[in-house]
């Protein structure tokens, strides 16, 4: 019944946003549009992912993989980040293309720091202006976390 609605409504969602991700559009809004507009109701949505608190939040791995973040290697590194009911990977996205990242090393940067996923806009914005005090420019602190492992 609902189960199969939504998981047909995600592999939708995941084929449409991988075949997006090239495209110039601004994807994260394209991609957060066709996540919202599935026939399933808001609160069916939400009673599945309740019901499976102990498995990954599918919203969260089919977002990421819009994104073009490896899902596989945040199993590896954080496989609870996936498990999560309320993460900022929208504004984390936001926030680090406002400093200038691309989606490409948003995606890297997710994928190999997957926590990052969990952090609020705020706690972003206060430990960027402690890099700042050292490294000056938003484009430095990018460059180096793009070299690091």
């Amino acid at each position: 019944g609902g189960d199969c609605h939504i998981s047909m409504a995600l592999q939708g969602l995941t084929t449409t946003c991988l075949l997006l991700r090239g495209m110039k559009f601004s994807w994260s809004v394209i991609c957060l549009a066709k996540a919202t507009s599935s026939p399933v109701s808001h609160k069916q949505k939400l009673k599945v992912v309740d019901s499976n608190s102990d498995k990954e939040n599918n919203t969260v791995v089919n977002y990421l993989q819009c994104m073009g973040v490896d899902v596989e290697m945040v199993r590896k590194r954080e496989p609870r980040v996936l498990k999560k009911m309320i993460t900022h990977e929208q504004s984390l996205d936001q926030f680090l293309q406002d400093k200038g990242a691309s989606r490409e090393t948003v995606a890297s940067i997710i994928s190999r720091y997957p926590r990052a996923i969990t952090r609020t806009y705020e706690y972003l914005q206060k430990k960027w202006e402690i890099c700042q005090s050292i490294i000056k420019t938003d484009s430095e602190i990018l460059k180096m976390v793009e070299r690091s492992p």
